[in-house]
């Protein structure tokens, strides 16, 4: 019996594996993919610019990416993502398309209200 032939016969023995190792794991695999996700959004912001386009905050836990035609539900429900690091990997992913842009929280929650008050 070749190793592929048995790997599979003993995931069929064993089917709860990977379920005993995930929570033997969990502080290892909730650390991993914080470091995964922050390397994800990285990539974008500093892709479009790495600072806010409004007021120039440049500090990353700050910072965040803005649906510049505030599509931002329409295009999680189109491309079923949750937001987030969903939307970091499908930026990635499509090549970093336009129609986004880096704002810090502040500035993208005021755009939510109209204007940002750095503009006035």
């Amino acid at each position: 019996m070749d190793k592929k032939q048995y790997l599979k016969e003993w995931r069929k023995k064993n089917p709860n594996y990977m379920k005993k190792w995930e929570e033997e794991h969990k502080e290892e695999r909730i650390l991993y993919g914080k470091l995964k996700n922050s390397n994800y959004k990285k990539k974008c912001i500093n892709h479009y610019g790495g600072k806010c386009k409004c007021c120039g905050e440049s500090n990353m836990v700050f910072l965040s990416m803005d649906h510049m035609n505030n599509d931002g539900a329409k295009h999680r429900r189109e491309f079923k993502t949750r937001g987030g690091s969903d939307t970091y990997r499908w930026i990635i992913k499509n090549n970093y398309p336009k129609g986004f842009q880096v704002l810090c929280m502040n500035c993208n929650h005021a755009k939510r209200f109209g204007v940002c008050p750095h503009k006035l």
